[in-house]
C-alpha cells in the first residue's frame, strides 16, 4: 500500500471545502484501487494535506490521467494543491 500526499491551501476564507472539491475528493477516493481519502485543514489558516492511500502503485498510475483532471478542477475553485509526495504504509489499523 502506497499514500499519496499532497499539502494544500484553501481559498481565502474559506474554512471548509465547496461542494465543487468535495465532488472532486469523491471521485478520487472511489477510483479503482482506492483505499482510502482523508483531507486535513486548518480552518484558521485554510493550509492542510491531503493523504490518499492506494492499493499500490498500478492503481495511482491508472488514475493519472483523471486526477490531473481533478486537481484542475479543485485548483479553478482557488484552492492550491501541492505535487504529491509518497511513502510505502508500514502500518494501519
Amino acid at each position: 500500500m502506497i499514500a499519496e500526499v499532497h499539502q494544500i491551501t484553501m481559498p481565502t476564507g474559506v474554512t471548509t471545502q465547496s461542494a465543487e472539491v468535495n465532488k472532486v475528493a469523491d471521485e478520487a477516493a472511489h477510483a479503482p484501487g482506492s483505499e482510502q481519502l482523508l483531507t486535513l485543514v486548518d480552518a484558521s489558516t485554510g493550509e492542510g494535506y491531503v493523504i490518499h492511500l492506494w492499493k499500490d502503485r498500478a492503481s495511482f498510475d491508472a488514475f493519472a490521467e483523471r486526477r490531473q483532471q481533478l486537481t484542475k478542477e479543485a485548483e479553478g475553485s482557488g484552492s492550491k494543491i501541492d505535487a504529491p509526495h509518497f511513502y510505502e504504509v508500514t502500518y494501519r489499523s
